[in-house]
């Protein structure tokens, strides 16, 4: 039994692996199997946690070198870590890490890395690239992955930065960048005359309150598209797809935020004001641009399956 400090992991979280929930999602059994391998794991003492007996090696220093990166899978492969120790079964394996998009049903994005026991067996894997179920796959070392990653990071982002594109490709890159220029230009323009067309009040509290109290009861008034507000600050500025600024601004002058007695005071913004507010708000979606690797929908909304490709957040599953 655990007695230390160390608690190991709750039981409830190695069930959220589809691995194990895949097998059992019976704690019992699970606690039975874990009594039968007493030499290398132990139940804490309520029998709800469990750690290894016997730390972890640290890894070896040349796991980069025993290391691969496949990219090209496809994506309809119903249980990939599977399909990936089928296809690389004549070698030996420690571990394999697929890729998924952040949406809410993580859906395998068709990359994996992959650890193989020895340096050799990843270099026979590199001289091979044999398709994968007859789908030609590509198969790279896993040094090689950042060079790769960052390369199509500049065909998405704005910075474009000639040092790092070899000469033979410049005149591609440019073409892109160029591209990317004029849709940065066409947002900026579009974004500019939504704004102009909108109702754009300024407002002032009587005390701080959290930025959700005051999107929430602004939202409460009108068609909100973005307000500018810091957390605690009692100033701020916000528009709404609403036109008639007037009419919105004796909607919220005077009120009080839902179950606060905090008071809110507007008025339809000066064009100072609204200069002001604009160039925050151009500001804001550049910088959410940039932080999505330059993709962005007009009407601000963005499905998961566009999140940027690189090495995304990893869903890691060991072989036995």
């Amino acid at each position: 039994m655990i007695t230390s400090k160390y608690t190991g992991v709750d039981i409830d979280i190695l069930l959220r692996f589809n691995r194990l929930k895949n097998l059992t999602t019976d704690h019992e059994v699970i606690k039975n199997a874990v009594k039968k391998s007493a030499e290398l794991l132990e139940l804490n003492e309520d029998s709800t946690k469990i750690r290894r007996k016997i730390q972890i090696k640290p890894k070896a220093d040349d796991v980069i070198e025993r290391s691969i990166y496949i990219q090209g899978i496809p994506t309809s492969v119903k249980k990939p870590v599977e399909a990936i120790e089928e296809y690389l079964a004549k070698y030996e394996l420690e571990a394999v890490h697929i890729n998924a998009f952040r949406n809410k049903n993580r859906t395998f994005k068709g990359e994996a890395f992959v650890e193989l026991k020895t340096k050799e067996d990843a270099e026979k894997i590199l001289a091979k690239k044999l398709p994968f179920n007859e789908t030609e796959i590509n198969i790279m070392k896993k040094s090689e992955f950042p060079g790769l990653k960052q390369k199509k990071k500049l065909t998405r982002q704005l910075s474009y930065l000639p040092s790092l594109v070899p000469e033979e490709e410049k005149e591609d890159w440019e073409a892109i960048e160029k591209k990317n220029k004029e849709e940065e230009q066409e947002i900026i323009e579009s974004d500019t005359k939504k704004f102009n067309e909108s109702a754009v009040i300024s407002f002032n509290l009587s005390a701080a309150v959290a930025f959700s109290a005051v999107k929430t009861f602004l939202a409460s008034k009108g068609n909100l598209t973005w307000v500018n507000y810091v957390n605690d600050s009692t100033t701020g500025g916000a528009f709404f797809e609403e036109s008639d600024a007037a009419a919105l601004n004796e909607k919220i002058n005077n009120q009080k935020i839902t179950d606060t007695e905090v008071e809110v005071t507007s008025k339809v913004s000066t064009d100072e004001e609204k200069e002001e507010l604009l160039k925050a708000y151009l500001e804001f979606r550049q910088k959410m641009r940039k932080r999505n690797g330059g993709k962005f929908k007009r009407n601000n909304k963005r499905k998961a399956e566009d999140v940027p490709e690189g090495e995304p957040e990893t869903k890691q599953e060991k072989t036995d």
